[in-house]
């Protein structure tokens, strides 16, 4: 299921303009999200454009509404890997992976989630579109620079979850605003 107003802006974004390329396949990625159980709603995120949780993929749209057509396309493809990773690995591994008592083992977990994000986007936007999603426009976690910042930005999440599904619950719905 996706949100009207996701909808209404997947079909907006589309429809081709007056001396512009032709554009992205939107009508693709709707009956792709349309063919998905996870649920597709038009949140106000704290500090994201996207975020998955285990039965819907929350997407910013006032702030993704600023990105281009390719950007926005990617990021919605990037979360929609991550409902699918959390239903696979259920609610209860993902807790446990975002609970490790070493923060670098976390981080690890974190950073192959990013990475793997940005791998499935770059082949279903390929899949999609036949054009490559510009690598140097991922968050490119696999250099040292981009990882260690990174890591940085992460560090605070650490040691929050604790193995408490409340706890998690309660660390998601922090940077959902409304």
């Amino acid at each position: 299921m996706i949100t009207d107003r996701i909808k209404e802006d997947l079909k907006k974004r589309g429809r081709r303009k007056p001396l512009s390329p032709p554009p992205l396949n939107f009508k693709g990625l709707i009956k792709l999200l349309e063919s998905s159980d996870i649920e597709f709603v038009d949140s106000v995120l704290r500090e994201a454009r996207g975020m998955a949780t285990i039965d819907k993929v929350h997407l910013n749209m006032d702030s993704l509404y600023n990105d281009d057509d390719k950007m926005f396309f990617f990021v919605i493809l990037h979360e929609y890997c991550h409902g699918l990773r959390i239903k696979k690995m259920g609610k209860d591994a993902m807790i446990t992976a975002l609970s490790l008592d070493e923060f670098d083992d976390m981080a690890e977990h974190v950073i192959y989630e990013e990475l793997l994000a940005d791998r499935y986007a770059s082949l279903k936007y390929y899949q999609l579109n036949k054009e490559l999603f510009p690598f140097y426009r991922t968050q490119r976690l696999n250099e040292t620079i981009q990882r260690v910042n990174y890591k940085n930005r992460i560090k605070p999440l650490h040691g929050v979850i604790q193995n408490s599904e409340e706890k998690y619950n309660e660390l998601m719905n922090s940077f959902i605003i409304g």
